[in-house]
């Protein structure tokens, strides 16, 4: 159980690492918008370790990120749309691992959190109006879900599955 848990420490701090150096960029097109390179590390938990145990990496996460961001307020958005996007990412990999592509996943799971935090955002805002933004975070979903699947699978090609032991 040590072993386990110093595993996912490592991953949690390779993600907010990721996290903080994504910061010091840019948003991308949108304002706020990121391509969430430290969800790398998240999908590797899931993809390594148990669904109970990625959502323990993302709550440690987005507590952490809103901590280190000197934005509390923003661990409701992070931890809402970590806790969707690990569960579709889960759920696709167990049921759907023969049909679809770790690329696949990374990007349906990155479009579900971007309107996962939309929906938040509105929800709180009281306001629909946000929802024009939806095409285009899908689409900045889509191109970072490729960016983040195609490295997660060069890691597991690489053998960075030393994760499971």
């Amino acid at each position: 159980m040590g072993k386990r848990l110093a595993k996912l420490g490592l991953l949690c701090a390779l993600s907010l690492i990721m996290f903080l150096l994504e910061g010091l960029f840019p948003p991308l097109f949108i304002p706020g918008a990121k391509l969430g390179l430290g969800n790398i590390f998240v999908m590797l938990a899931v993809i390594c370790f148990s669904y109970p145990e990625a959502l323990i990496l993302v709550t440690a996460k987005s507590l952490l990120a809103g901590i280190m961001a000197g934005n509390p307020f923003s661990i409701l958005f992070s931890f809402t749309a970590g806790f969707f996007a690990v569960t579709v990412t889960y759920l696709c990999l167990k049921f759907l691992q023969k049909y679809l592509s770790v690329v696949s996943v990374a990007s349906l799971s990155a479009c579900v959190h971007n309107m996962v935090q939309l929906g938040v955002f509105s929800l709180i805002n009281g306001t629909k109006n946000l929802y024009f933004y939806a095409p285009y975070l899908a689409l900045l979903g889509v191109l970072s879900g490729i960016v983040t699947g195609f490295t997660v699978y060069l890691l597991i090609k690489r053998d960075f599955n030393f994760l499971k032991a």
